[in-house]
């Protein structure tokens, strides 16, 4: 509205005196309490710099609007964060679990490189060791040449070592026999060096006595026998 359509008069109406005159603004009013708002603490009336007569009151009163309160679905915001609670949860676990994944991939990386080492070290003593196995083979193939003749061999020996073992069973029935017969033999030779032994002692009697000139021919005969007797012994 233009400055000079505004007149003393023309502030309020007429019906409305200027020092009890009100201006209605929108507000919030809580559930629980109603508020005013009192302007004469900003300085002035709603309408400041418009002309008109001065206020006699200290204070303007607004009054205020009520305000009905949204009504909110909690079992809904409830279920909503039930719902998100597990994508939470995952997130947490997530974010936790990085630094490990980062450890994990770093020791995965130095065990591949491991790897690659351990392959080229492999390789190279293979490199290395391959005249060695070739002589290996050849001597190995020396020795399984010569493994059927060493065990023909050793099938003889073992042949030949029964066949001792046979003998030696022999050996001892023969070395029983012969301890028997020199046992029959010393027996035999005592007896005869007995009959011996008496036979000199009676030619000893005989001749001490001087009756060989005088013995019957039977007596000189026996005599005789004796004498031969005791030279084959």
């Amino acid at each position: 509205m233009p400055a000079s359509d505004l007149s003393p008069g023309a502030a309020f109406p007429a019906h409305i005196s200027a020092p009890s005159a009100a201006v209605h603004t929108n507000s919030v009013r809580s559930p629980s309490e109603s508020s005013t708002v009192d302007l004469a603490s900003a300085g002035g009336s709603p309408r400041e710099g418009v002309a008109g007569p001065p206020a006699s009151s200290p204070s303007t009163v607004v009054p205020t609007l009520d305000v009905e309160t949204p009504v909110h679905d909690f079992a809904g915001v409830r279920a909503s964060l039930d719902a998100l609670r597990p994508s939470v949860d995952w997130a947490d676990e997530l974010q936790t679990l990085r630094p490990n994944h980062a450890i994990l991939q770093r020791a995965y990386l130095a065990a591949r490189q491991r790897e690659d080492d351990l392959d080229r070290q492999l390789a190279d003593a293979t490199d290395s060791a391959s005249p060695f196995v070739l002589c290996c083979q050849y001597r190995y193939d020396l020795v399984r040449h010569l493994l059927k003749p060493s065990q023909v061999a050793l099938a003889k020996c073992k042949n030949a070592l029964q066949q001792r073992r046979d003998s030696s069973l022999e050996i001892e029935t023969v070395h029983l026999r012969h301890r028997n017969l020199q046992i029959q033999y010393n027996e035999a030779v005592e007896d005869s060096q007995n009959r011996i032994t008496g036979l000199e002692t009676q030619l000893m009697a005989a001749t001490s006595i001087g009756i060989v000139g005088v013995a019957s021919p039977d007596a000189s005969h026996r005599l005789l026998a004796m004498e031969a007797l005791l030279a084959q012994d």
